[in-house]
């Protein structure tokens, strides 16, 4: 009868570990989703740099 409830309690100390763990993982996610997303913007704003050959300086590439 003890090894029974050793089991049991082995048992239920995985199922709540494996709760924990899924709800763990699910806020990360979500956590992750709104990074990118934040991020997304930012993303596109990005302008090409090129080197002016006279001053040495990077400008904004301009379109032509």
């Amino acid at each position: 009868m003890p090894q029974f409830l050793i089991l049991l309690a082995a048992g239920a100390g995985v199922f709540v570990a494996r709760r924990l763990y899924r709800r763990e993982r699910q806020r990360i996610a979500a956590e992750l989703a709104r990074a990118r997303a934040a991020m997304q913007p930012e993303a596109e704003a990005v302008v090409s740099l090129e080197r002016d050959p006279l001053t040495c300086i990077y400008r904004p590439k301009v379109a032509r």
